[in-house]
């Protein structure tokens, strides 16, 4: 391991460059590598790597210490303890535009307060560091008009934007509502 982390374990989002294999559990794609040339560098022969060996998530997972390779979704042996250190949902193929294939419908949620994380407000005797939100306030603004944008440029999407923002936002001021009591 070449540096310290606290990271044990990872969830993996992407496409082809990410997949380790869940396209070789999909019956009815033709974005498939289980042949050779892919996998001619790894021990493993042709695994469903869209490469020749180890992409960057091997990689990573190596230098963070995690014991084994990630496991991937469709495969039916990842279950159980098998997932305990994460799960690769990458598939070759995968992404928002009908040329893909993928599923138009997706869930956004914006970046909650972080100047009001537990940690935060243990750090400042129970208060937020509001000069931090801000500037998750002006992201969250961007990521809206971009959710915007894409609803317009990709027919047929069913893009979603969530203020999970507001929602946290609300139950740290209104800790005495309804739906924050705690039963």
């Amino acid at each position: 391991m070449l540096f310290e982390a606290e990271v044990n374990d990872m969830f993996v989002f992407g496409s082809s460059i990410l997949d380790s294999g869940n396209n070789n559990y999909l019956p009815n794609t033709t974005a498939r590598v289980d042949y050779l040339p892919y996998g001619l560098d790894f021990e493993l022969d042709p695994t469903g790597w869209f490469s020749n060996g180890r992409n960057i998530i091997d990689v990573l997972g190596s230098l963070l210490g995690l014991p084994s390779l990630i496991p991937v979704f469709n495969d039916p042996q990842t279950r159980g303890d098998k997932v305990i250190h994460g799960v690769n949902y990458a598939s070759g193929g995968s992404g928002i535009l009908n040329t893909t294939g993928s599923v138009l419908k997706f869930v956004l949620l914006n970046i909650n307060p972080n100047g009001c994380t537990p940690m935060v407000i243990a750090w400042t005797s129970g208060l937020c560091a509001e000069p931090i939100n801000p500037a998750v306030l002006l992201f969250n603004f961007h990521l809206r008009l971009l959710v915007d944008r894409l609803r317009l440029t990709i027919p047929g999407s069913k893009l979603v934007y969530t203020n999970a923002y507001k929602i946290i936002r609300d139950i740290i001021d209104n800790p005495t509502h309804q739906c924050s009591k705690i039963a």
